[in-house]
């Protein structure tokens, strides 16, 4: 082939030299037709070049063809993603450092704000991701919506990764559009080690979104006790409300997560705490006619009478509900 190339010159267009470099891998061909005048940058109608098919698919001797070749390691396909973009994203740690080497932009970003170390992080290639960083990728850059490889290594869960972004200096407390923290997410997904590691680091436990939720907060309304328990032992307000008066004892409540229940009395939050409609822990509780959760808060004090704004108490809104066994339990209290 290589020598039938150089014979008769290159005949293929663009789609069969992508095709070798990306699919072969076969260097000895690439640099034939590279001789035989083939077009390194020719790309295709969705502005993939040879050397971005050959990046994406870890093909480091093809890619350093192409670079000697001239190719532009900068030129990007139409959603703006890069050779080094597309190689950090597949976990190509060598071809990564080849397109660092040869110039390429390490910090350029796709059309929504996404960063190499960006998605080597949100893919959890930590060899990647230390690869980046040696080179002095920026590792604060954010996406349009806020998020940095901090961020999304969080949500995905990638310690590793987490670890070694807090490391290199990464803004812990950098937060989304929202307001929503590297925290936050972590344990909103219940990452009870990334949540350790964000608070040995010293992250803001107490730091809000928007709407006033705090990572204790979303770790009680999706039942992961560990996190908050953790989240408590850091000093987290077991009592902080968001916009809507709602604490995190009133989402466990509500939700029947009678662990968390627990874990929040144990830390002396406040069971009488009503949110903006005069609603507490124990009326939704029992207006979800979650037993054990009800029996849980009397115990530990929950005033069984009393009235949310609309006049409406505990016993009212469950007999209501048809919750029998609630009912009992309420009476049983000394509910009236």
């Amino acid at each position: 082939m290589v020598q039938w190339v150089r014979a008769n010159g290159c005949p293929w267009d663009e789609k069969e030299l992508t095709t070798i470099a990306a699919q072969n891998g076969h260097e000895a061909v690439v640099r034939a037709l590279i001789e035989a005048g083939a077009d390194v940058n020719k790309a295709d109608n969705d502005g993939v070049t040879p050397l971005f098919i050959a990046a994406q698919n870890g093909q480091e001797a093809v890619v350093r063809a192409l670079i000697e070749a001239c190719a532009d390691i900068n030129k990007a396909a139409g959603n703006g993603y890069t050779p080094l973009f597309v190689a950090a994203q597949e976990g190509n740690e060598t071809v990564v450092r080849a397109l660092i080497q040869a110039g390429e932009d390490i910090n350029k970003a796709e059309e929504n704000g996404a960063t190499p170390l960006y998605m080597a992080a949100r893919r959890g290639h930590i060899a990647v991701v230390r690869a980046l960083i040696e080179l002095d990728a920026d590792i604060n850059k954010a996406r349009h919506n806020g998020g940095t490889p901090l961020f999304i290594a969080a949500q995905h869960g990638h310690e590793t990764v987490v670890r070694a972004l807090i490391e290199a200096g990464a803004d812990i407390n950098k937060e989304r559009d929202s307001g929503v923290t590297p925290l936050y997410v972590a344990a909103h997904d219940g990452h009870e080690s990334m949540v350790r590691a964000l608070i040995e680091a010293s992250a803001d436990v107490n730091k809000a979104d928007n709407d006033g939720e705090t990572p204790l907060f979303i770790a009680a309304q999706h039942g992961h006790e560990t996190v908050v328990r953790a989240l408590i032992e850091a000093g987290a307000d077991v009592d902080k409300e968001r916009d809507s008066g709602v604490t995190p004892l009133y989402v466990a409540a509500h939700d029947g997560h009678e662990s968390v229940v627990r874990a929040l009395i144990e830390a002396s939050a406040d069971v009488n705490k009503a949110d903006n409609d005069g609603e507490t822990a124990l009326f939704v509780a029992a207006q979800h006619g979650h037993e054990t959760v009800v029996r849980v808060l009397i115990e530990a004090g929950a005033d069984v009478d009393k009235e949310i704004n609309a006049g409406a108490t505990p016993l009212f809104v469950v007999s209501q509900h048809g919750h029998e066994t609630v009912v009992q339990i309420l009476k049983d209290a000394g509910a009236v």
